[in-house]
């Protein structure tokens, strides 16, 4: 009678698990990036979206959203820096980049990482 009651236990265990899998692996993307806004005002005009990392061959790939969520359009400028697993920064060139965004207008920023071994990024927006 024991050993039912522990299988139950150790079943119902296991299902919070795997229940609690894609909660983890979504916080666990959210920790990966740092988005840091120029100003106030561009912190209240976009959004971004909960990032997605997957490997592209030896390299990071990065897939985030950003919406205006103001009632004017936006001209913006963008960078990415990248980090190893242990927060080191890589080595590399990371021009400012355009994004222009038409009232509540969502686009989608999908960057790779510049060399082998990119694991977290830093997002800024000015």
């Amino acid at each position: 009678m024991n050993m039912r009651r522990l299988r139950s236990a150790l079943i119902g265990l296991g299902a919070g698990l795997v229940l609690c899998t894609p909660n983890a692996l979504a916080q666990d993307n959210d920790s990966r990036l740092e988005v840091v806004y120029a100003s106030a005002i561009t912190e209240g005009a976009v959004r971004v979206s909960s990032p997605m990392f997957k490997p592209a061959g030896n390299f990071m790939l990065m897939s985030v959203e950003t919406r205006n969520n103001s009632a004017a359009p936006l001209q913006l400028e963008y960078k990415v820096d990248w980090f190893d697993e242990t927060g080191f920064p890589i080595v590399g060139v990371s021009g400012w980049q355009t994004l222009f965004l038409s009232p509540n207008e969502a686009k989608d920023l999908r960057v790779a990482g510049q060399q082998a071994g990119a694991y977290s990024a830093r997002l800024t927006i000015r």
